[in-house]
Formats: C-alpha cells, sequence, structure tokens
C-alpha cells in the first residue's frame, strides 16, 4: 500500500516522458526504492529524523530529475509523496516536506524558465493549498479513531470508580481538554447544584434554573447551548466561572427518562468555533453517560446503604459499627479529643416477646431506636447491635460525660421498661476490638447485678 502509488505514477513517467529509457528507469526506481526505505523505516520505527528525511530525499530527486529531462511529469509523484506526509505527519514534516517540494519545483523553473516557470507556479499553489488542510484533516481522523478507545475506558472507570461524577468531569479536561468542567444536578427544591468541578471552586456555586445561564438554558430547552464567543452572548455564568478567562462554553443537558436531570458545563480558553469539533464532541458524548452513571452510582450506594442499614429500626447495624469505629479512633488520636462507646441492652426483652407477641417486639425496638436517637447529642451515633442490643459511639466524650449520655438514654427507654449498659473511654492505645471486650464486660456486670443501671468499664491496666 506503501509503495503501490509511486510504483504506478512511476510507469506512468516511464511512459509519458520523452526522455532516455535509462534515465527514466533510474529515476522511478531510485523513487520507489525511497519510497519503500520510508515504508520499512515505520514499520520498523527507525528514528523519526529518517522518517522524516525520506520525503525530502524524494522531493530533491524528483527535482533533480526534473531539470534533467525538463519535462514536469514527475511533478505528480512529488504530489503523492506530499500528500503521504500530510495523512500521516504532523505539522513539522509536512512543512518540512512542503519546503522541500517547493525547492523543487523552483530551481528548476529558474533554469528553464520557458519549459518550466508556468507548470511550477501552478504545482507550488496546489500543494501549499492542499498539504496543510488534508494534515488537518488526517489528524482530526486519527485522534477520533483513538479517541474511541479511551471513551470506551472512561466509560467502563465510570462504572468502578468510587467517584463517578468526578470522573466525568476529570474526562472532559483530559480528552476533551476543557479548562472548566462542572457537572450540576437538578435538586429537589428546583436548585442547580455543582456535585463535581475541576478547574474552578464549585463551593459556594448556586444556580436557579430560572437564571439567563447556559446551564439552565440547556437544561430548560433539553438542548445544547453552545458559544463559540462568549463575550457576544447576554447569558450570565456561575459565581467563580466568569473570570476563569473562558473563550467558549458548552452546557450539554443531562437526560434521563425524557427530563432533564443536569448539565455537563465545560469551557476552553483558546476559541472553539464549531460545536462539532472534536472537543465539544466529547463533552456531548460524556454528558449522554452521565445519567446512566448517575444512575448506577445511586444503585450502588443504596446498595450499600442497605448493607450497613438494620431495616427494622432504620439504625445503622453492626457491619457500620465496625467500620466507624476503627476509622474513629486513629481520628480521635489525631484531634486529642477523648472516645467513649456504650453497649446497651434491653432487660428482660425476651419476656416481652412471650407476653406481648413479636410484632409487638418489633414496634418497641422501632420506638427504642427513635426515642434514644432524640436523646443523643448532634454528633453521636447509635447502632443497632443485634436482638435487643444496641450500641453507641460518643465522639468527644470523657468518661463523667459518656455516663451523662447514656444514662439519659435510659431515662429515655419507652414504656416502663428499663435497659442496662456499660461504658467506656478509649484509652488510646487498644484496638476496637479491645475496647468493645472491655464495655460488654461491664453490660454483663450490669446485668449480673440487678439491671437496670450503668456500669463504667474497668480501666486498663496499661
Amino acid at each position: 500500500m506503501e509503495v503501490a502509488p509511486f510504483t504506478v505514477a512511476g510507469v506512468a513517467v516511464i511512459i509519458l516522458i520523452p526522455a532516455d529509457s535509462t534515465l527514466k528507469l533510474v529515476g522511478t526506481a531510485l523513487i520507489v526504492s525511497l519510497a519503500l526505505f520510508r515504508a520499512v523505516a515505520e514499520i520498523r520505527e527507525w528514528p523519526g529524523w529518517i522518517q522524516t528525511a525520506s520525503p525530502i530525499a524524494i522531493a530533491l530527486l524528483i527535482g533533480f530529475f526534473t531539470a534533467l529531462t525538463q519535462e514536469p511529469v514527475m511533478n505528480v509523484i512529488m504530489l503523492i509523496n506530499l500528500m503521504r506526509v500530510a495523512l500521516t505527519g504532523d505539522r513539522r514534516n509536512v512543512a518540512l516536506a512542503l519546503i522541500a517540494s517547493l525547492v523543487a519545483l523552483i530551481v528548476p523553473a529558474l533554469i528553464y524558465p520557458e519549459e518550466l516557470a508556468g507548470g511550477a507556479a501552478i504545482w507550488s499553489i496546489v500543494l501549499a493549498i492542499i498539504a496543510f488542510p488534508i494534515q488537518s484533516k488526517a489528524q482530526s481522523v486519527q485522534a477520533q479513531v483513538g479517541l474511541n478507545s479511551k471513551l470506551a475506558g472512561v466509560i467502563s472507570e465510570l462504572l468502578t470508580s468510587d467517584d463517578s461524577r468526578h470522573s466525568i468531569v476529570n474526562a472532559a479536561h483530559e480528552l476533551g481538554e476543557a479548562d472548566v468542567a462542572i457537572l450540576f444536578e437538578v435538586e429537589r427544591e428546583g436548585g442547580l447544584r455543582p456535585t463535581a468541578g475541576f478547574g474552578v471552586d464549585i463551593q459556594q456555586m448556586v444556580l436557579m434554573p430560572d437564571d439567563i445561564s447556559a446551564v439552565s438554558l440547556s437544561i430548560a430547552g433539553r438542548e445544547t447551548v453552545f458559544a463559540p464567543f462568549v463575550e457576544s452572548v447576554d447569558f450570565v455564568f456561575p459565581s467563580g466561572v466568569s473570570d476563569s478567562g473562558l473563550k467558549s462554553v458548552i452546557s450539554c443537558p443531562v437526560v434521563r427518562d425524557g427530563e432533564a436531570i443536569g448539565a455537563l458545563f465545560a469551557g476552553w480558553r483558546s476559541r472553539v468555533r464549531r460545536a462539532d469539533r472534536l472537543n465539544p464532541s466529547i463533552v456531548k458524548i460524556l454528558s449522554g453517560e452521565v445519567a446512566s452513571t448517575i444512575e448506577h452510582s445511586e444503585m450502588l450506594d443504596s446498595l450499600a446503604e442497605s448493607a450497613t442499614r438494620d431495616p427494622l429500626t432504620g439504625l445503622p447495624n453492626r457491619r457500620a459499627w465496625d467500620r466507624l469505629l476503627k476509622a474513629g479512633l486513629p481520628e480521635s488520636s489525631r484531634i486529642k479529643k477523648p472516645l467513649s462507646i456504650a453497649v446497651l441492652d434491653l432487660d428482660h426483652f425476651k419476656s416481652f416477646n412471650d407476653s406481648f407477641g413479636h410484632q409487638a417486639g418489633d414496634r418497641f425496638l422501632r420506638d427504642v431506636a427513635t426515642a434514644w436517637k432524640s436523646a443523643l447529642r448532634r454528633e453521636d451515633m447509635l447502632f443497632r447491635w443485634g436482638g435487643e442490643e444496641f450500641t453507641a459511639i460518643l465522639p468527644n466524650c470523657g468518661p463523667a460525660q459518656a455516663l451523662e449520655v447514656v444514662e439519659r438514654l435510659r431515662a429515655a427507654t419507652p414504656g416502663e421498661e428499663t435497659t442496662s449498659a456499660g461504658v467506656a473511654t478509649w484509652d488510646g492505645t487498644e484496638t476496637a476490638e479491645q475496647l468493645f471486650d472491655r464495655t460488654d464486660a461491664a453490660l454483663y456486670r450490669a446485668k449480673k447485678t440487678g439491671r437496670d443501671q450503668t456500669v463504667p468499664a474497668e480501666i486498663t491496666a496499661g
């Protein structure tokens, strides 16, 4: 495929050029050999300068044989040579090949102006006009082809990412080369809340759907809003975006079940003049993936929530307790604040169930959870450990204060039922399991010594 165009053109030269047969054969053979050499250099990934020098050598060789034969027919091969560079090379290689081609045209024309000047002028104009547009289009196609695999990788990553929303705006930056990217989502109250951003601080950013902004307009109309010249449009930008120096912006609606649930906004500090160019197209493609990504993320969040939530009382369960207590101990050490825990057990709950039935027992457990949550401080956390046992994590709470909190919980027990509890404060070195064992042992003493009381855990020997 690489050598075929040069071979066909060479055969045409041999037939059409009125010159010495040996000269024609030698010239064609040299040009085809150089083309073959360049193909081998690309396949074997030889140094780049070899691949750059080959088309330059072909152009200069054509100029040499044009000067010898005083015939411009070989210029067809020069056109093939330059187009080949434009289709596969960068702008630098195209520029070097074009300069070499112009030299190969102009020098023979200066030697034989009457025979070659007119053709050289026409060919120079043709080559200069077509070289860079072809190279630009070829680069765009290559980028699009390469983009498909990158997008496939990004979409796959979105489904496995711990933070898919940030993955989306990062992809808009990396693939779409956006200087600013923001994902807005519609809240139940009607506002537009930025849930992820790149290149801008989204903390204080607020939009209303009736604002005259690119984001609001794209959501209201469920269509892409593209502004290649932001200085010529009337809509406003979110706070923190207007001073980002953006010259072109796009806002693509995120649609799920026919309803716009948000928008993916992107902006560039360099001019993007058409919405069908590669970078805006990438943002459009990503916006089409946002809805399914958000839905997938919400489903995973729901599954994670159900896995750590007690279905009867709505409290976090034992799995959540393990995770949060293990995370709370190093945090307590870092901020140098005490952390206490409590284990609470409803007294004679089996008798309650036997007397009133399991449905009444379930209702009572729900009432206990509601009453105790109301009695806790804002930062405290209540868990259902299992059966009639509950646990609590009490951050920033020393022994005396922890005892007060637990007594308040016991006093809030609904009806005429009573509660036994054990309470302990972390000693700063023990593991979560050791801390729980101390607290559970205190609960055991509370139940053994009469119930309806709170017993502090024994202080560790260390």
